[in-house]
């Protein structure tokens, strides 16, 4: 939209410069067009939606995965649609994924104690938090 704008602005000055009474009109028309398309293009932008959140850690040390999934990505460990991997400074981390479209999501996160980039188990169960 400022886009729209600023181009309007510039051809109201290159109107007003030739100062001819046939360029008000024109001018008029433009500025009509241009504010009525930035409408039509803000409205066809989807949605988009802040997904955040509070995580408590047991140790403080090492790094936090966090994995924002949809239904394609749920079944593929460490993917996702977004990740955000951050180190562990406090007992409650906060995490936000920003200019997600609508749909449904879940989160998958864990603490990656030993820095191996991987989340180690023992028998098929997790061994890290």
């Amino acid at each position: 939209m400022w886009i729209a704008i600023i181009i309007t602005v510039i051809f109201c000055a290159i109107f007003r410069k030739k100062k001819k009474e046939n360029n008000n009109v024109k001018s008029y028309i433009l500025i009509f067009v241009i504010v009525a398309s930035s409408f039509s293009f803000a409205k066809a932008q989807s949605p988009s939606f802040i997904i955040h959140g509070k995580i408590k850690v047991p140790e403080l040390k090492g790094e936090l995965y966090i994995f924002l999934v949809d239904k394609e990505t749920f079944s593929t460990p460490f993917s996702g649609v977004d990740k955000i991997i951050c180190k562990v400074y406090t007992e409650t981390m906060v995490f936000r994924f920003n200019n997600v479209l609508p749909g449904e999501y879940a989160i998958r996160c864990f603490q990656d104690l030993n820095g191996n980039k991987k989340l180690d188990k023992k028998f098929f169960m997790p061994a890290e938090p």
